[in-house]
């Protein structure tokens, strides 16, 4: 077997179900991964440090936190809530920042704590409810709260039978893939690749995993609700395949999900470069059928770009695309860097781009420490150092522009290092 290269360390920097290496002896055996990444995230953003608690003691904490927190057939999942990192980080704006927020109740004073979400539909009746349901919790210590559960008529699961529909189409390749499995040889590579489908794929892309927005209950009025998302992939060799059935609803989340992909391939050290298309396909797993204009597209568009990054191609400018309808857009106005087209096909590529590129970066400042600049110039390798010297580029502007949606956009950026 070849001799390792620096970027097999880089890889190794996440244990098992993506904790950062230096946080994973704090945790037992039996903690839910959910826990685990909830305070390995506030650990990293100095949730202890801020109460003068070593790391030891401001997990285990949060552990009888989470432990006291109950659920039930309504009140199906938690969440352990930091409120002093929430007041420690930047204030982010929105594009709804301007609109009135009328707060209820809090659920606590406190500025640790778990709280069961239990869901109910637009009536206000509790799903999932047996009769005589009592939503009281029997511990006291248990705090719950409440959200709206939106309904789809996308969310069965997948037909007996493939068909053409509609779709959003993501697909992310494994760059130095050849490189790597040279070097770490076919075992480590397998393993590795295992910790890539499990931390960053199954962990971000499962299908219909609940996920937040917004509903309107009233003119001008709206609530926060949870809805599921029926996302589905598959994953062959170096490449990873991603896709949601059309629906204006989905096209965020569809992309923040896409972003949580990146990100965490990225802090294992597999870089990623992709393309999101649409259109209508016969994606189906359980006849492993894949088919459809939206996946040439993608496959073009992907090899043409000249970064480690993703881009949207043409195809997104014929659908309905509103990604500022519930959160922070996961996308920013520019051009990707291209291969040089053949001199009798000069716009071979560019007429494959939309102006648009998922703006990763974001995702990464919110979410995981350090600048992702950093991680780049970590893992930059020769033979791959001109895609990585382009995404640093992007990376900084991402980082310049954090607010382009609150203002007209300029001209188009073309991101070259």
């Amino acid at each position: 077997m070849a001799k390792p290269n620096k970027n097999s360390v880089n890889m190794s920097q996440q244990d098992n179900n993506g904790i950062p290496s230096e946080f994973t002896s704090l945790f037992r055996a039996d903690d839910d991964r959910q826990f685990m990444q909830l305070v390995s995230s506030y650990l990293e953003k100095g949730g202890h440090s801020l109460r003068q608690m070593s790391a030891a003691a401001y997990v285990e904490r949060c552990r009888i936190l989470w432990q006291e927190c109950e659920l039930d057939e309504v009140f199906i999942a938690k969440i352990l809530l930091d409120v002093l990192v929430q007041k420690s980080e930047p204030e982010r704006e929105f594009p709804w920042s301007s609109l009135e927020v009328v707060e209820d109740k809090p659920i606590t004073e406190e500025d640790l704590y778990c709280v069961a979400i239990g869901l109910v539909n637009e009536t206000g009746e509790f799903i999932g409810a047996p009769p005589g349901y009592d939503p009281s919790p029997k511990n006291p210590r248990s705090k719950r709260g409440v959200v709206v559960a939106g309904t789809s008529d996308l969310l069965a699961d997948e037909a007996d039978q493939a068909r053409p529909e509609l779709y959003i189409v993501a697909m992310l390749d494994v760059l130095g893939f050849k490189r790597n499995l040279t070097d770490l040889g076919l075992d480590a590579m397998q393993q590795l690749y295992d910790k890539l489908i499990e931390v960053a794929v199954a962990a971000n892309v499962a299908e219909n995993l609940w996920t937040p927005g917004l509903a309107s209950v009233g003119k001008n009025l709206f609530s926060p609700r949870l809805f599921r998302l029926p996302m589905r992939y598959a994953y062959f060799s170096d490449t990873l395949l991603f896709w949601i059935a059309y629906h204006p609803d989905f096209i965020a989340p569809f992309l923040e999900r896409c972003c949580g992909v990146f990100c965490e391939a990225l802090r294992l050290g597999l870089p990623l470069r992709g393309s999101v298309t649409a259109g209508r396909c016969v994606l189906h797993k359980k006849s492993s059928t894949y088919l459809g204009d939206a996946l040439v597209e993608a496959a073009e568009l992907e090899k043409s770009q000249e970064w480690v990054g993703v881009t949207l191609g043409a195809s997104l400018r014929r659908v309905q695309f509103p990604f500022l309808r519930s959160q922070e857009p996961m996308v920013i106005p520019g051009e990707p860097p291209l291969k040089k087209p053949p001199a009798e096909e000069p716009d071979k590529y560019e007429k494959l781009v939309s102006g648009l590129v998922l703006d990763w970066p974001r995702y990464w400042r919110a979410n995981h420490k350090g600048q992702p600049s950093s991680r780049l110039r970590e893992l930059r390798t020769a033979d791959l150092a001109n895609k990585y010297e382009n995404a640093i580029c992007f990376a900084e502007h991402s980082s310049r522009h954090a607010g382009w949606f609150l203002a007209p956009t300029s001209k188009p950026v073309v991101f070259k290092g």
